[in-house]
């Protein structure tokens, strides 16, 4: 179980290109759709925000780490989709998919820094520090986390079983992938467009002035079926 709130070791991340790095990452997508999958389920409590209708809610997490404050954690999930006419499609790819942590700065207040620790493969796999600020009488937190941001497969069930299926089957986070865009890729009206984001603690040493904190986090984001009262798709943000 590689999604969960404890930190990998660095030594735990295999080296891209070896067999023991596409059996990684095939564990991180395979977690990571059914992490989709369960939020989308969880998400059951309505309310809007700015026009959105925005679902959240929770879920138990499926390793426990015992004996520790980590045991007791769960999944917290949200879901929402926006108009075409707020966001298009591309702008979730340029926002989330690309430059993913140097854009959280943008509309993360407290986000203060971020910086790229390593590359381990272009445009897909990179272990990122993050500094955060926050309010008096709350210790600023430094997260070292390993983001993976990887475009799927268009397919008519984006976040489903067979779509898990072909996007292991293609293995898009091979070094030397072609990174398409999956606006670009779409053979069809009925094949959408989809993309993950992947987030996950490791270890490094502390840094002077911070706590060191860990969180791992799923996103999946894809074109939705056309809205009621819209002219085109909406985008759905899980």
């Amino acid at each position: 179980m590689l999604l969960r709130a404890a930190p990998l070791p660095r030594g735990a991340i295999p080296a891209p290109g070896s067999d023991a790095w596409d059996s990684f990452m095939e564990s991180v997508v395979r977690e990571g759709f059914a992490h989709v999958r369960c939020g989308k389920n969880a998400a059951t409590k309505l309310r809007r925000s700015q026009g959105i209708a925005l679902r959240t809610g929770s879920y138990d997490a499926p390793h426990k780490d015992e004996n520790t404050r980590l045991q007791s954690a769960r999944w917290h999930a949200r879901d929402s989709v926006h108009h075409m006419e707020q966001l298009e499609y591309s702008d979730f790819e340029q926002g989330l998919l690309k430059d993913h942590s140097l854009h959280e700065q943008q509309y993360i207040k407290s986000l203060k820094h971020a910086a790229c620790v390593e590359t381990l493969v272009p445009d897909i796999a990179a272990i990122w520090h993050l500094q955060y600020a926050l309010p008096f009488l709350t210790a600023d937190r430094d997260f070292v986390e390993l983001v993976v941001t990887l475009p799927l497969p268009p397919s008519e069930a984006a976040f489903s079983t067979e779509h898990e299926e072909t996007t292991v089957e293609a293995r898009p986070w091979a070094p030397g992938a072609e990174a398409t865009e999956a606006t670009e890729a779409a053979p069809t009206a009925h094949h959408v467009p989809s993309f993950m984001v992947v987030s996950i603690p490791v270890e490094m040493e502390a840094s002077v002035g911070y706590l060191r904190a860990y969180y791992t986090s799923v996103e999946g984001v894809l074109k939705a079926p056309r809205l009621p009262g819209a002219q085109d798709r909406g985008v759905a943000w899980r």
